[in-house]
């Protein structure tokens, strides 16, 4: 879902934007996104409406989402509701997550609560950034993840957050259409 954070961040970086359907027909549909006289924050968005995959271009980078069904921009509209269930779909992009030590520390310390661990939240949680980061090996990971007593895929997403870009990708695309109406 679109938390509140989001919504305002997105309302701030798209204060001033305008929608524009610079194309659409029964197979395809194309909409700019941004403000006049400037690319900062500009994004377009391309819809094959037939296979359901919307590709995202412009100052917030490329991505392609394909979520493999036909798609008008009214379904793709609620489609992108939700920021994790379109990452999901992400097919190619740079960055789908970020991980944060805020955010690690933060899913550390309901870990040490729902597990009763009696390891030092801080440490773990330098060790879990170690990892993402390449510093901590794959083996030593592993280890760190079998200590705490959980599984090796639970270990890697400690921490892990869609990336604010996708985020506005989303909210961005939903606020296109209603500037369309």
């Amino acid at each position: 879902m679109i938390t509140k954070k989001m919504l305002e961040r997105a309302k701030v970086n798209f204060k001033e934007h305008k929608s524009t359907l610079v194309f659409e027909n029964d197979a395809a549909a194309i909409i700019d996104w941004k403000k006049e006289g400037t690319s900062e924050y500009a994004v377009r968005y391309i819809l094959d409406k037939g296979k359901g995959d919307l590709v995202v271009t412009g100052d917030l980078g490329t991505g392609v989402f394909s979520f493999r069904n036909e798609a008008s921009i009214t379904i793709m509209y609620s489609l992108m509701n939700d920021p994790g269930y379109a990452v999901e779909k992400l097919q190619c992009s740079t960055d789908y997550f970020t991980y944060r030590l805020e955010d690690i520390k933060e899913d550390v310390r309901e870990m040490v609560k729902k597990y009763g661990w009696g390891f030092h939240t801080d440490v773990v949680s330098e060790m879990v950034l170690d990892y993402h980061d390449g510093i901590l090996g794959t083996e030593k990971a592993e280890e760190l993840a079998d200590t705490l007593g959980v599984k090796m895929y639970a270990f890697e997403r400690i921490g892990e957050r869609v990336h604010p870009r996708i985020c506005l990708w989303c909210i961005g695309f939903r606020m296109a259409v209603d500037g369309l109406k």
